[in-house]
């Protein structure tokens, strides 16, 4: 009786393990990508709610004040106000946003959103990672007029320095 002590798998079994394995993580890449994105959407709009509220908040505690507030957070600029001659008020805001959309994209993510401002927000720019600035216009009878997010600008970087979001 012949006794055989070869015991293992043979090349074409690894090869079919192989191709099984490739084909699962073929699969679960643009699954794993498109989750991130809705998790980089679900961030952005939390962080727009977060500063909307933060604003409102300033506005309403604010009332009737005619100076100029500067806050710092995190050794960055977060949130200053500026008054209109005409009684409005300016607010301008950072954000973190961590969508990656064109400006067209972005405007319909945020019409299709949940948020409560959406009809009121503009966007003025393509969106990558990183800190947009948000001008909140309220007309002098306190109302919000608009809201439109925007790329920072050099002046305020000049100006102000390094800027953050909280």
């Amino acid at each position: 009786m012949r006794r055989d002590d070869n015991k293992g798998f043979t090349l074409a079994e690894l090869l079919i393990v192989v191709a099984i394995i490739g084909v699962l993580v073929a699969i679960s890449i643009p699954i794993f990508s498109k989750q991130l994105e809705k998790a980089r959407d679900a961030t952005t709009l939390a962080n727009l709610r977060n500063v909307y509220a933060e604003v409102q908040t300033e506005y309403i505690s604010q009332a009737g004040s005619t100076q100029r507030k500067n806050y710092w957070v995190n050794g960055g600029h977060h949130i200053f106000v500026t008054y209109k001659s005409g009684g409005g008020v300016i607010i301008d805001a950072f954000v973190q946003i961590e969508s990656k959309k064109d400006a067209k994209s972005m405007r319909n993510f945020i019409a299709n959103s949940s948020l409560a401002f959406k009809s009121i927000l503009t966007v003025n720019t393509a969106v990558s990672p990183g800190i947009y600035e948000l001008d909140f216009k309220y007309n002098s009878d306190g109302t919000l007029a608009t809201i439109a997010l925007k790329g920072v600008s050099d002046n305020i970087t000049k100006h102000y320095g390094q800027v953050s979001a909280s």
